[in-house]
Order: C-alpha cells, then sequence, then structure tokens
C-alpha cells in the first residue's frame, strides 16, 4: 500500500521540509553510516481495456432492460454509437433479435418500443452502415424465424419490427404477404402496415385478397392498393369483384386501380356503372348542398382512363335521375375528348336540363368537342348573373372551355363587384388564372375584398362562411403575385387588427411576407402587433419575418427582437433570436446582444441558439469574431464546433469545415450531433449525407430530429430514402418535428407518396376517421399538394 502525505496548509509543510533537511545535513557530519536507499515503488498495475470494453459494454446492455425510459433511451443511443466500432456490441443486438419479450398481443404502439427485438433492430439500424449491413447477413433470417414463430404475438411483434425498417427490410416482403392472410386480425393487419412501409408486394398479389372470404382482408386489401401507379390487366377480374362489394370503402379502392390500367379495363365497366348507380341515390332534395366528389371520384377517373370505350354508357348517365351523376357523366365524357363526339346529341340535350350545373357542364364537353359551341358560351355567360351558386359554377367552368370560353374571361372579371359573393369568389380565382402582369390590374379590387362581408349569401351563416372563403382565396391570390401585389399592402395591414379568423390573420401576413419591401405601408400597424407579447407566438413569428423583410434596418424593428429575445421561457425568444441574423448590416446592439446570450445566458439551448444566428450571419458577424474565437477555443464542443463554423462563415469558406461538422454527425455527444446537423444545415447537405441523417431522424432529442428533417427536405428528390423515417416522425410528439417532417416530404414531392395517406390523416382526410392535427395538419396540407398530382373530376 502506498500511503500519501497531506499536509492541508503549504507554509507548515514548507517549514517542515526545512527542518527535514536540516536534520539530515547534521546526521551526515556525526556518522559514515550511509542512509538505507529509498524502495523503488510497485508498478500500477494498468486495467486491461478488452476487460473494461467489455464492462462498460455490459452496463450499457444491462441499461436496456432498465424501467426507466431515459435509462433505457440513454444505454439505446450509447450502443448505436458503439455499433460502429465493436463488432461484438453487433453480435449482441443481433442475439437479441432472438428475445421473446414483447408488451403482448395487440399492443404494437408507434412511438414505443413494444419488445426487445424492435428495440435491437432500431439500434442496429441507427448505428448506420455496418449495423445494416448485419441486419441484412444475418438478422433478416432471425427474423423470418419470428414471422414462423408458433406465439402469435411472437409474430406481431416482428411483422412491427420489420416495419420499421422501411424499405431496407423489401426482402422480407415476400414472408410478411404471407401473414396478410393470417386469420388472427392483429397479425394481419399489422402485416399490411408492414408492406406499406416496406414496399415490395406485387398489385397482382394484393389483388387476389379481395376474393378472399374475409371481409377485413378485403378491406386491408383494398387499401393496399393505393400504394400502386399501375396495376397488371390480369387484374382486372379481381377487381371486378372489390367493384362488386357492397361497401364504397372498398369500391373505390378498385375502382382506382382501374383507372391505372386504362383503356384496357374495359371488361370492369358494366361493374363500374352499376358501382355508380348504387353509390348515388335516385332522387336528391334539390336544396341541399352538391356532395363532395371526393373518393367517388376513382370511378369517373376509371372511365376516363378507360376512354372511347366509356363513351356510350356514360353517355347513358346524362339520363340518370341523379343530377350530381348527370353532372359528372357530362364531365368525363368532356375528359375522354374526341371520341365524345357522338354523344353531342345527348350534350346539347342536356344544355336544357332543369339543374345548371348539367347544362354548364354540358356546354363545357360541348366546347372541349367543338360541337355546338355558340350555343354553349351563350348559355354559361347567362348563368354568370344568376344570383346563386349558378353563378360561381359558370365562371369556374370558363377554363375548361378552351379557346371558346376566353371571350367570357373580362364578363367573368367584371364579377369582382358583383352583389353575389359566389361570383365574387370565383371571379377572384379567375384573377389567380391570368398571367401575373395581367392579374396585378385587378389588384385594387382585391384590396377591397380583403374586408369582403359575405353579403348577398342568404343567412347570417351563409354570409360568415361565404366571407371567410372570399378573403382566403384573395389572399391566396395576393400570395402568389407576391411583389405585384404591394398595392395592396396598406388594406391589408388595416386588415389584420380587424381580423377576427386567426387563420386569415395569420395568411393575410403571409400575404405581406410574399410582398417583400413591398409591403412597407403596412410597416405600422405590423409593427403594433408583433410589439405586443399577448399576441400569439406563432402569429408574432410570422410577423417578425415580415418586418425583417421589409424594414431590415430599422431601429424599432431590431428593437422588438431584441425584446423579445429578453422574454424567458416565451418560445418567440428562439424566433426572435433567428430574425436577429436577418440584419443586413448588423446592428452593433443586435450583435452585442447575441455574443452575450452565447456566452452568458444560463440556459443551454438559448446560448446555442444565438451561436447558430451568428454562425446565420456569415460574414456579418465579422466585428465580434475575436468573441467567437474565444468560444471555438472553448471547453465546450458543441459550441466550439458551431463557432468554428460561424469562423468559416465570416472568412467565406464554409466548405473548410464541412469534414469536421459531418464528423461530428456522428459524435458520441448529443449536443455535439444537434450543433453539427444544425451546421449542416448551413453548409449544404448532399445526397451522401443521406444515411447519416436518416440516423439522425431516429434521435430522442426533438430539435435533433427537427433539423435533420430540415436538412433532408433541402434535399428534395434526393432525400427519398429517408421517407420512411419521415413519416415515423409525423406522429412525433413534438408539434415543431411534425412540421418539419410534412415540410421535407413536400418537398421530397411524389417520391414521397408512401406518406399520402398519413399526411391527409393530418388534415383529417384519412380513410379512418383519424382527426386532424391543428399543430401540422396547415403543413400536410402544402405537401400534399407538392405530392399528389391531383386528379381532374
Amino acid at each position: 500500500m502506498h500511503l500519501q502525505l497531506v499536509t492541508p496548509f503549504p507554509a507548515i509543510a514548507m517549514r517542515h521540509l526545512v527542518l527535514f533537511v536540516l536534520l539530515l545535513s547534521f546526521a551526515g557530519g556525526c556518522s559514515k553510516k550511509k542512509p538505507e536507499p529509498v524502495p523503488e515503488p510497485e508498478p500500477e498495475t494498468k486495467a486491461d481495456p478488452v476487460e473494461t470494453l467489455a464492462k462498460d459494454r455490459a452496463y450499457w446492455f444491462k441499461g436496456l432492460n432498465s424501467k426507466d425510459a431515459k435509462v433505457r433511451q440513454d444505454a439505446a443511443d450509447e450502443l448505436t454509437a458503439w455499433v460502429a466500432t465493436d463488432p461484438d456490441t453487433v453480435d449482441t443486438l443481433i442475439g437479441l433479435l432472438k428475445d421473446r419479450t414483447t408488451t403482448g398481443a395487440g399492443k404494437t404502439l408507434p412511438n414505443r418500443f413494444n419488445s426487445t427485438r424492435e428495440l435491437a433492430v432500431d439500434i442496429l439500424n441507427r448505428g448506420g452502415p455496418k449495423g445494416q449491413a448485419a441486419l441484412k447477413d444475418r438478422g433478416f433470417a432471425i427474423l423470418r424465424e419470428g414471422l414462423n414463430d408458433p406465439d402469435a404475438a411472437i409474430r406481431e411483434h416482428t411483422l412491427h419490427t420489420i416495419g420499421t425498417l422501411g424499405s431496407m427490410a423489401k426482402p422480407l416482403s415476400p414472408d410478411v404477404l404471407k401473414l396478410c392472410t393470417n386469420p388472427d386480425p392483429n397479425i394481419h393487419r399489422v402485416a399490411f402496415d408492414t408492406l406499406r412501409a416496406i414496399g415490395g408486394a406485387e398489385p397482382l398479389d394484393i389483388t387476389n385478397m379481395l376474393t378472399s372470404k374475409r371481409h377485413d382482408i378485403v378491406r386491408l386489401a383494398a387499401e393496399q392498393l393505393s400504394s400502386f401507379s399501375k396495376v397488371p390487366e390480369e387484374a382486372v377480374p379481381n377487381l371486378i369483384v372489390g367493384l362488386k362489394d357492397k361497401s364504397p370503402a372498398i369500391r373505390t379502392p378498385c375502382a382506382a386501380a382501374l383507372a391505372t390500367i386504362g383503356p384496357k379495363a374495359a371488361p370492369a365497366l358494366d361493374a363500374l356503372i352499376k358501382a355508380i348507380n348504387e353509390t348515388y341515390p335516385k332522387e336528391v332534395d334539390p336544396m341541399a348542398n352538391a356532395p363532395e366528389l371526393s373518393a367517388d371520384a376513382a370511378y369517373w377517373s376509371a372511365l376516363t382512363a378507360i376512354g372511347e370505350p366509356a363513351v356510350a354508357p356514360t353517355a347513358g348517365l346524362l339520363k340518370h335521375t341523379n343530377p350530381y351523376v348527370r353532372t359528372y357523366a357530362a364531365q368525363t365524357l368532356g375528359e375522354i375528348g374526341e371520341p365524345s363526339k357522338v354523344a353531342a346529341d345527348k350534350l346539347k340535350a342536356a344544355l336544357k336540363d332543369d339543374y345548371g350545373n348539367v347544362a354548364i357542364e354540358a356546354a363545357c364537353t360541348l366546347c372541349r368537342i367543338g360541337e355546338g359551341k355558340d350555343d354553349a358560351v351563350e348559355l354559361v355567360k347567362k348563368a354568370m348573373d344568376a344570383p346563386n351558386t349558378i353563378a360561381q359554377t359558370a365562371i369556374e367552368a370558363i377554363p375548361r372551355m378552351g379557346d371558346a370560353g376566353k371571350s367570357l374571361i373580362p364578363v367573368a372579371l367584371e364579377k369582382l363587384k358583383s352583389e353575389n359573393p359566389y361570383a365574387r369568389y370565383a371571379a377572384v380565382g379567375v384573377v389567380g388564372t391570368l398571367e401575373p402582369a395581367e392579374a396585378a390590374k385587378y389588384v385594387p379590387e382585391l384590396a377591397k375584398l380583403a374586408t369582403d362581408n359575405g353579403a348577398g349569401a342568404g343567412t347570417p351563416e351563409l354570409e360568415r362562411r361565404g366571407a371567410r372563403e372570399i378573403r382566403l382565396r384573395v389572399a391566396a391570390v395576393l400570395i402568389k403575385l407576391g411583389p405585384l401585389a404591394s398595392p395592396a399592402a396598406e388594406a391589408i395591414g388595416k386588415a389584420i387588427p380587424n381580423e377576427g379568423d386567426s387563420g386569415l390573420r395569420d395568411q393575410f401576413i403571409e400575404v405581406l411576407v410574399s410582398m417583400g419591401e413591398g409591403a412597407k405601408p403596412a410597416f405600422p400597424a405590423l409593427l403594433t402587433i408583433a410589439a405586443d407579447p399577448s399576441t400569439q407566438p406563432d402569429r408574432r413569428a410570422h410577423l417578425f419575418d415580415v418586418l425583417t423583410i421589409i424594414a431590415p434596418g430599422s431601429k424599432e424593428v431590431s428593437g422588438i427582437l431584441l425584446k423579445a429575445a429578453g422574454e424567458t421561457g416565451s418560445p418567440v425568444r428562439f424566433v426572435a433570436i433567428t430574425k436577429m441574423a436577418k440584419f443586413d448590416p448588423m446592428p452593433p446592439e443586435v450583435l452585442a446582444k447575441l455574443v452575450e446570450m452565447a456566452t452568458t445566458d444560463r440556459a443551454t439551448n438559448v446560448r446555442a441558439a444565438a451561436l447558430r444566428a451568428l454562425a446565420s450571419a456569415g460574414v456579418r458577424a465579422k466585428p465580434v469574431k475575436a468573441d467567437i474565437e474565444k468560444i471555438a477555443s472553448g471547453s465546450i464542443p458543441e459550441f466550439a464546433l458551431t463557432a468554428k463554423v460561424t469562423l468559416a462563415g465570416i472568412d467565406g469558406n464554409l466548405a473548410s469545415v464541412a469534414g469536421d461538422v459531418r464528423t461530428a454527425l456522428t459524435d458520441k455527444n448529443a449536443q455535439v450531433r444537434l450543433a453539427a446537423v444544425d451546421a449542416l444545415f448551413l453548409i449544404g447537405p448532399e445526397a451522401s449525407d443521406v444515411p447519416t441523417l436518416q440516423k439522425l431522424l431516429m434521435e430522442r432529442g426533438d430539435s435533433t430530429k427537427e433539423a435533420a428533417a430540415k436538412c433532408v427536405g433541402r434535399l428534395g428528390p434526393a432525400g427519398k430514402d429517408a421517407v420512411p423515417q419521415l413519416v415515423r416522425l409525423l406522429d412525433d410528439r413534438d408539434g415543431n418535428v411534425r412540421i418539419a417532417a410534412a415540410n421535407a416530404l413536400g418537398d421530397i414531392g411524389p417520391a414521397a407518396k408512401d406518406a399520402v395517406e398519413k399526411l391527409k390523416a393530418m388534415r383529417g382526410m384519412g380513410k379512418r376517421n383519424e382527426s386532424s392535427d391543428p399543430t401540422a395538419g396547415p403543413a400536410a396540407g402544402v405537401a400534399l399538394t407538392k405530392i399528389v398530382v391531383k386528379e381532374k373530376k
């Protein structure tokens, strides 16, 4: 044992040392005896690195079994980092794929781990190339065994686990497909969900299930049809079986599948017409609102796709007793086009239909096929003077009339001043179809309609709803015009404080954002709203956007942002910090505030946000370069990384830190990974970053997931491999994460079609009546417009 002498007071120690030396000197003078040699200390035993590694590994694996969710997550995150460098960790995780622990039958829930094997798969998948290679080489065989386990719960949870892998697990799709017809509802339900997530199923295999005696399996198979962009001709007999089902939820997907087949789906015409007759009642209440076409559009799309063979049976529907069927039949003949000339006489007869919608659609189709255009144009012109919704129908029909309808555009634009709110609404839409320079001429009229009260709609409720729809459409058209809409800035600025509908207020703010510097006339009104802490945080955030655009050098704006940045506990604090980076040039007081927050704020996330703002400012942050250099040389790695990125931006050479940033994306420190993915967005992600971003999308930290989603979105279609992870984030508990995921899916575009059903559900448009997402629903709606090519009615 080695004893260490500890002396608490240095002065006493020195005194004793001097006395000791003197005594030694004295002893040396009185005796020739040599002092005893001091024995060499025994060398300390070094720990065996292999043994230490094994102990650490065992510690983290033990954490996976903890009842504490945080401990489990920390252990999972740590082992994820080990996968890349420790083969024994990979082997142990592969072994856990055989673990039979689950939460039980019927308990496969999103956003939580439901079995040990699911947790092990998640760690391997997030562990990067080595973990994914191990899954493919050894893990898939074990999972395949799980799909055949005699225990139903094991099969169910194995299916769910496979689904979390997305397209990577496509080789397992034949095995998953077999369980889609399993009699256990828990199993076949999860099997269909998994198949949708991993892909790989053949359309014919799915349509074969439409003949099952289990109606729930038939329904799930029908839902699966939406994932196929093309269905083979051989599937027509099975689809005919589906069309004969009593449930519209089965009939309409089958009709949509027929539309992908085209003319070769003609054998299904009789079944299609029968399905239409069963879907629509023979008689309707003339006072009732028109039904939404929605899913029923699939029938008419199928008839359009079949084309010429569908003309005769579709023309026969012009005699149907339901006016909506007659309307859609006339419209469908127009979509079929030239082959519909043989039905010209029936269409001319439909011009005299008692229902205006039928007559207008017949007129459109006649114009499109070049038959009886004069009578058709005159009918639509007269219909625009109707005192009800017929005027709206007539005006909105003009674009579908082709060249024959161009003479009606000036007449329609006059309806911006109409006493009929339906006509005003439709006329605003016509402005949106004009070339920008031509549409700009009508901006003053649109500005007046920004405060439309819906007068003339009938009841107070109809007037309220009508006014809202008109103002929303005005906002949409003005946003589309951007800077050309600047003459409306003052009117929009005055409308915002008095607008009682929060959604409309946000839209009007977006109008001003789109105008850029042209929104200056609205500056005083916006400044007042933005300075008010009682204004809703998300609205203030939008206002900060506008103000930094229209008055980037304004002391009033910088004053508002500086004040908001000091609002402890308010979500707008972070928005204000971000917007400070927009100033060009950067006011000295703003730079000083950002440096102060980056170095002294008690909240770590505030310090990180301030540093990110400085990084975004780039060369504009040069006056505080010395302060940033101190942070870059500091001991806190995440702050040092962001500071280095800021310095590179100041020097105009972000590429110089790209290597450090990409290395930090896989750092063991979660805060460093967050700083790195934030920096990657500034540097510019590349397609080669997608695998790493996929891992970051599955992290625990909300900010990391949000930043990773933004990076993927910036890649556009090149980020398509991350679609499964992004779809999973649409169920995330954090609203900002869901918004970022939805935005990214929209930026990826049509390649993100697997997300369509979930995005529809977020908008309240899902097949299973899911409730909408009030936070991320609007972002989901925008994403849908980018992903889905809208079908023509």
